[in-house]
């Protein structure tokens, strides 16, 4: 009798164990989220690769599955840096409201987590948006005089903000030209 209690109570908690591993909202282990979230990443280059040789359509959608594969690893930093590149893509595309779109909802997730680094890497990205718009110049350079020293551990993020930042400048200097002020 007392075998086939412990053979039931094995068996219970077996198929526990079983059903919490099966079912899509049990937590996911260390290897599963890393595995999702290392093929975020894997997207975010793929895509940046075909950028870099004008394959738009193909980058979009590399960047929108790096950002689904971010979500349901539940990464926060990995979903703000996929949507950055999602608002690149959507940029080099010509698609300025999806890229703004796009930028902002990385900046709303990096203030949810809290990160001065995301914070400041969405900011320089909108304002490299803004200035690509035809936006104030002196805001856009103002913004990422702010926001450019929460990303110097990122040389990307870097050079980012201060081409942004030259070319902010070089408007400023056109501007002062034809409105011919010393």
């Amino acid at each position: 009798m007392k075998k086939k209690y412990i053979y039931i109570t094995l068996i219970k908690i077996f198929s526990t164990a079983f059903i919490l591993a099966s079912c899509s909202s049990a937590p996911k282990r260390a290897t599963e989220v890393f595995a999702v979230r290392n093929g975020s990443a894997d997207q975010v280059d793929l895509g940046n690769k075909a950028v870099m040789q004008a394959n738009y359509d193909t980058a979009i959608t590399y960047f929108k599955e790096a950002v689904r594969l971010a979500t349901l690893a539940d990464d926060s930093a990995c979903r703000v840096h996929a949507k950055l590149a999602l608002g690149n893509g959507y940029q080099a595309q010509g698609k300025t409201k999806e890229a703004s779109d796009t930028w902002n909802s990385a900046l709303a997730d990096a203030q949810l987590s809290g990160s001065n680094y995301l914070i400041s890497a969405a900011n320089i990205f909108i304002a490299r948006g803004q200035l690509s718009s035809g936006k104030d110049a002196q805001k856009v350079k103002e913004t990422i005089e702010q926001y450019k020293g929460g990303v110097s551990q990122n040389e990307l993020y870097t050079a980012t903000a201060w081409q942004t930042l030259g070319l902010a400048e070089k408007e400023l200097v056109a501007l002062l030209r034809i409105l011919r002020v010393p």
